[in-house]
């Protein structure tokens, strides 16, 4: 998800959590979200995530 769509979100009072690596990209380009740093192929990263957090989509 782009920081455009990050913003759009999160100015529609949306609760918004990203999850990137950061090989292109860095932290402050989304702000106002919660952040979680890894990888999306980290399956225990992943299950860790989804139990901690209700997430809708």
């Amino acid at each position: 998800m782009g920081s455009h769509m990050v913003k759009r979100l999160l100015g529609r009072e949306y609760g918004v959590t990203t999850l990137d690596n950061l090989s292109i990209g860095h932290r402050d380009a989304v702000p106002g979200a919660e952040f979680v740093l890894g990888n999306l192929a980290d399956r225990a990263l992943l299950d860790k995530s989804f139990s901690e957090r209700k997430i809708d989509g």
